[in-house]
């Protein structure tokens, strides 16, 4: 256990910081939950996924509507791999659309992340057809206002795998639309920042509220180790029993539900915080299969 938070300790001594000037990667393991559309016989619930994409930080916002974003070419080589053999897809450059609190017909309003592939730079064949077409695609619940889905607090690039309803992968081929709906394979952490996914600048001595949301796949874990800390101007701490410290620690093990969003810190005033940015983490073990969520946020002091 020591040796396993110490591990995450190098980790995120290196990658926050890092983050700051290289574009962030979204990777993960995921299983399929069910298929619909021209050849869905060639899935079967369970079948492993592994899904990875970049997304470019500096493009800016092509859409002025504020619940709906566009942007150009922000996701870079999106990589989608099925464990069926030669079902796979790679894209190149792609749009990123992004949607809080759109109406969803019928009277509900959603959230709603598209990540495009953009050109195909290498794909297997799908029905006996070559994969010409690929995108990752994250939904919120559908509800009735004055309900507010929660998966996105803005219109903004999302560095993170929404905690989403409905996630699917989109293939096309000359037979038509395949729909691939799957569940991330290990637990799933999301941090926020007074209400944002972050990076948030803070105004002198603002008040900071970090928020966390877990999901697993199921209702949570049956045994759970937590990490909790944040990396800031004085290097990496993390939060034991008795406050923070240098020494990479479990703050809980045992059962862990899903939970959140709910306060992880709470301060008031970040008036004696010296300046600098602050990458704030969580860091969740599954003690039976070993698989790792990890969420971050980022908050600037000036």
């Amino acid at each position: 256990m020591k040796q396993l938070f110490a591990a995450f300790t190098l980790v995120f001594v290196m990658l926050p910081l890092r983050a700051l000037a290289q574009p962030p990667t979204i990777a993960f393991a995921a299983r399929v939950t069910s298929a619909n559309g021209a050849d869905a016989t060639a899935f079967s619930t369970g079948d492993g996924i592994s899904i990875s994409y970049s997304l470019n930080t500096n493009v800016a916002d092509a859409n002025s509507d504020p619940q709906a974003g566009f942007f150009p070419n922000a996701s870079q080589s999106l990589s989608v791999t099925f464990s069926t053999p030669g079902i796979f897809a790679i894209g190149s450059a792609g749009n990123v659309q992004t949607f809080d609190n759109v109406d969803s017909g019928g009277g509900t309003i959603s959230d709603q992340v598209f990540v495009l592939g953009g050109p195909i730079s290498s794909s297997g064949s799908l029905g006996g057809q070559p994969i010409d077409d690929v995108e990752v695609d994250y939904l919120s619940p559908f509800v009735l206002p004055p309900g507010e889905p929660t998966m996105l607090s803005s219109d903004t690039l999302p560095l993170f795998v929404p905690p989403y309803s409905d996630a699917f992968v989109i293939f096309h081929t000359s037979n038509g639309y395949t729909f691939v709906h799957f569940e991330v394979g290990g637990p799933t952490v999301n941090l926020t920042v007074n209400g944002s996914h972050g990076p948030v600048t803070l105004a002198p001595g603002a008040a900071l509220r970090i928020d966390a949301q877990f999901d697993a796949p199921g209702t949570g874990l049956a045994n759970a180790h937590v990490g909790v800390g944040v990396v800031g101007p004085f290097g990496v701490r993390w939060l034991g029993p008795t406050g923070f410290t240098t020494t990479a620690v479990a703050v809980y093990s045992g059962p862990l539900p899903d939970f959140g969003p709910a306060p992880l810190f709470d301060i008031p005033t970040t008036a004696a915080f010296p300046s600098g940015t602050y990458q704030w983490f969580m860091v969740v073990q599954d003690a039976v299969s070993g698989a790792v969520g990890v969420g971050s946020v980022a908050t600037i002091v000036p």
